[in-house]
């Protein structure tokens, strides 16, 4: 009988998993457009300027002020910018597992389920490794559904108030939240 990984080990693992694909990731200056949009916006907010007037891209709010407050707690570094990102990645993958392990009953099942969410999330070469709109609201979707899964008032509550989260994120989500309902 082998020894079962409890849910902490298990995030730190899928934590782990994700630095290490994406750690030659976090040296280039520029990983795609869309990143460096985010972070001039994010310091520009920081700096007084103000969201659609002074400065203006097609995303909701959400982005921008996350890479605000990244840029408030790391200043320009990138190189931080970008394991945060990483260690999203881990949490939602450890989310994506215990979605699994709930709906299907199966650890292994559960288990490649979260590694494969990293590996396709860290390995693309286009535009899978920059931290993006989707790493965020992924970890807003997959916390949602979890929530879903155990049917109680306060589930569906606190289940809305993320989706909330993601929508300003990207309003993809909506969509998402859709389907759940």
């Amino acid at each position: 009988m082998k020894p079962e990984l409890s849910e902490k080990k298990l995030l730190f693992f899928f934590i782990l998993i994700s630095v290490i694909l994406r750690f030659f990731s976090f040296f280039p200056s520029v990983l795609d457009h869309d990143e460096s949009t985010y972070m001039i916006i994010g310091r520009d907010i920081l700096n007084g300027k103000s969201l659609y007037t002074d400065v203006t891209d097609t995303k909701p709010v959400g982005i921008f002020l996350f890479y605000a407050l990244l840029e408030l707690i790391f200043g320009d570094s990138i190189f931080m910018k970008r394991l945060i990102f990483a260690i999203i990645v881990g949490i939602t993958a450890s989310l994506v597992s215990r979605v699994s392990k709930k709906m299907f009953d199966n650890k292994k099942v559960a288990f490649a389920s979260g590694l494969i969410y990293i590996i396709y999330t860290s390995t693309w070469t286009l535009h899978g490794r920059s931290p993006n709109t989707e790493l965020l609201f992924n970890l807003t979707t997959i916390s949602t559904l979890l929530l879903f899964l155990n049917p109680r008032k306060s589930n569906f509550f606190l289940g809305g108030l993320i989706t909330g989260i993601g929508f300003i994120i990207k309003y993809l989500v909506l969509f998402d939240l859709a389907a759940f309902m």
